[in-house]
């Protein structure tokens, strides 16, 4: 195989490969099965999805706001305490995931500009590294050569 199929075929499986761990990441881990067969189910966790843009989504988050702050009406400071304790952590949690899936792809695009200099595919992972934040000089990857970069050139192809 000559170099620009292997690194076409390495982005395809990496991207797919990440989009199986994202979904596996959102997946319900409770186990509806587990409680038939007496095993202890596990209690998945909350998944945020994006509203879609035709969706009532202003109404609803209104709408949770509004039933939110009448059921704080109704706690104890203990109970109150408990609850932002744990809104908390979900968003902690929540927001952990998204950098270590982030880290992730940046890993993946730090070892395409390492593997492959020179080529499209690096040029476009710099690129991606750049929009993403990371600083060029940051680009070279823990193990191996540091990556040739071309600036010069803004040929996509």
């Amino acid at each position: 195989m000559n170099r620009k199929v292997i690194v076409r075929w390495a982005v395809g499986v990496s991207l797919v490969l990440g989009c199986v761990a994202v979904r596996v990441s959102w997946s319900d881990d409770f186990d509806n099965d587990a409680i038939s067969r007496g095993s202890r189910p596990v209690i998945s966790k909350t998944v945020v999805k994006r509203a879609s843009a035709d969706s009532n989504a202003p109404s609803l988050r209104q709408r949770i706001v509004e039933l939110t702050a009448k059921r704080a009406e109704r706690m104890s400071d203990e109970e109150l305490t408990k609850a932002i304790d744990e809104l908390t952590q979900t968003l902690a949690d929540q927001d952990a995931a998204a950098d270590a899936e982030l880290q992730k792809a940046i890993d993946h695009l730090k070892s395409v500009v390492a593997q492959f200099p020179g080529t499209p595919a690096a040029e476009r992972s710099t690129r991606a590294l750049q929009a993403i934040g990371k600083p060029a000089n940051d680009l070279a990857p823990q193990k191996g050569r540091a990556p040739r970069l071309d600036f010069g050139s803004d040929d996509a192809s």
